[in-house]
């Protein structure tokens, strides 16, 4: 026991931050799933919508944050990446590619979602959160949807994201399109 118990102490020292507690992180830093906490979903206009794929198994997700920038296009690659200043965002997994790479149909978010969006690169399918960053670009928490929809036309030349999310009872609607999704991903649009 006392073996198993250092080993877990020693791993846990050893995958500690390098960058001092959280303070002077860099742009695009990689950040735990939920940040521990759950928060209040706040009403924010979205600057940038983006699309990608993520993990190795053809996954899309859309993000949407207030934004700005590569670091914000980046955002549904991986749902770890961050923004590295203060921000807000929604990302939401639509399923494995239909309709590649403009996955077309519509999307609704199931009622059975955990709390927790999970470590994977990709939240799970479907389900949606909403995520707060702090001036550091340390996680504050995050928030499930409880219900929304996503609909999705077009094709790789042009494809167009209509979004309804509800955060307990709190509605938030946005749509952005994006183009040329023959061009390397992610693809995104900047207001």
């Amino acid at each position: 026991m006392r073996t198993v118990l250092f080993l877990f102490v020693v791993a846990a020292m050893c995958s500690s931050s390098s960058d001092g507690g959280g303070g002077g992180r860099g742009v695009g830093i990689v950040d735990a799933p939920g940040g521990g906490n759950t928060v209040t979903f706040t009403p924010f206009a979205a600057r940038t919508g983006s699309l990608s794929g993520a993990d190795q198994d053809s996954e899309m997700q859309i993000a949407m944050t207030d934004g700005i920038g590569s670091v914000a296009c980046s955002l549904p690659s991986d749902q770890h990446n961050g923004l590295g200043i203060a921000g807000h965002e929604i990302i939401m997994n639509l399923e494995a590619a239909n309709g590649y790479p403009c996955p077309t149909g519509s999307f609704a978010v199931p009622s059975d979602c955990p709390d927790d969006p999970g470590f994977l690169g990709s939240v799970r399918e479907r389900c949606a959160y909403y995520r707060v960053w702090d001036a550091s670009g340390n996680v504050m928490g995050t928030a499930r949807a409880t219900a929304g929809t996503v609909t999705v036309q077009g094709d790789e030349n042009s494809c167009t994201f209509q979004t309804t999310f509800s955060f307990s009872g709190q509605q938030w609607t946005d749509s952005f399109t994006v183009t040329n999704l023959l061009a390397p991903e992610p693809w995104c649009k900047t207001n």
